[in-house]
């Protein structure tokens, strides 16, 4: 509470703070009113200066903003915890994976449009205007991004064989796991997806066919991944602002932004292991500019009702 003389109250002493030389001056308090205990002291008096008449923060140049997208939940996500289920090699989605990935198309569709080009839009407040659809070609996550393929219309919706979940395409049965198997053939997706741009090289032999990824082989290739990006979509001379979907598993996840911040592998403090928890069908923002890399959001799923809320 303020004293009708404009002054501050100070709670203990006669001495007030006028706000205006700095210096305090001795009032006399007999007659003052005492605050109640409920009162809040609120500082010294002093004029705010009014904003202008309309000012926005002008957003930084960015080059390329990187949304990366988990897939939907695949039949493997939803029995995760049931010690007779046999896993698929290469799972496809559930119900609930079909339905959070539609959401999510109708979610970014209904935010394409950027609506003001001059602000920050660090919570894509005013749009995501996304440029580029990648996805890995592991089933679930081709079927998880094509929903946003077909409603976004006519951007690129390209096939990115590394962006895959670490190990590969392996069998899951106890006398032969780890041994690599095929993936699915060219005529799968071409039938099924016919939008997604396959590979020249693909054929219906399958796209993995070698051994078990080793851990040896995965932080180098999310390394190569990032660097790929970069050329495609960086900073480039009279090149528009890139927004690239990367739709793509949890486990890669971690070794891209192990790449993209310099991370040892899973190492935290105190001799604790580190992991970069996603959802599926989250959203996590990162932005990247020639001299930085900003990381905007993480695991994003505020465009999921609660009950699609699965990892």
């Amino acid at each position: 509470m303020r004293p009708s003389n404009g002054s501050a109250w100070v709670p203990n002493g006669n001495q007030q703070y006028d706000g205006r030389d700095g210096s305090p001056r001795q009032i006399d308090t007999s007659s003052a009113a005492e605050p109640s205990p409920n009162e809040i002291y609120a500082g010294p008096e002093r004029p705010i200066p009014p904003l202008p008449p309309h000012q926005t923060q002008k957003a930084p140049p960015t080059h390329m903003q990187l949304y990366f997208i988990r897939h939907g939940q695949s039949i493997n996500n939803a029995n995760a915890r049931q010690s007779e289920f046999k896993e698929n090699p290469d799972p496809y989605l559930t119900e609930i994976g079909l339905e959070q990935a539609n959401i999510l198309a109708k979610y970014l569709k209904e935010r394409q449009t950027i609506t003001n080009e001059t602000s920050w839009n660090e919570q894509n407040q005013h749009g995501f205007g996304i440029t580029h659809i990648y996805a890995s070609l592991m089933e679930r996550a081709v079927a998880t991004a094509a929903p946003t393929a077909h409603m976004l219309g006519d951007i690129p919706f390209t096939a990115w064989t590394e962006i895959h979940e670490e190990g590969g395409i392996y069998a899951r049965e106890k006398e032969n796991r780890f041994n690599g198997l095929s993936g699915k053939p060219r005529s799968f997706y071409e039938k099924n997806f016919p939008k997604l741009k396959l590979p020249d090289d693909y054929g219906e032999s399958g796209w993995w066919n070698r051994p078990f990824e080793t851990d040896e082989e995965r932080q180098p290739r999310a390394d190569k991944v990032l660097a790929d990006l970069i050329t495609r979509h960086g900073d480039k001379e009279d090149q528009p602002e890139q927004r690239i979907a990367l739709v793509s598993h949890g486990g890669f996840f971690v070794r891209l932004v192990s790449s993209m911040l310099k991370l040892s592998w899973r190492q935290g403090a105190h001799n604790m292991k580190s992991w970069f928890y996603l959802n599926n069908c989250s959203i996590s923002r990162f932005d990247i500019q020639k001299d930085r890399i900003t990381v905007f959001y993480m695991n994003r799923t505020d465009h999921l009702p609660a009950h699609l809320i699965s990892g």
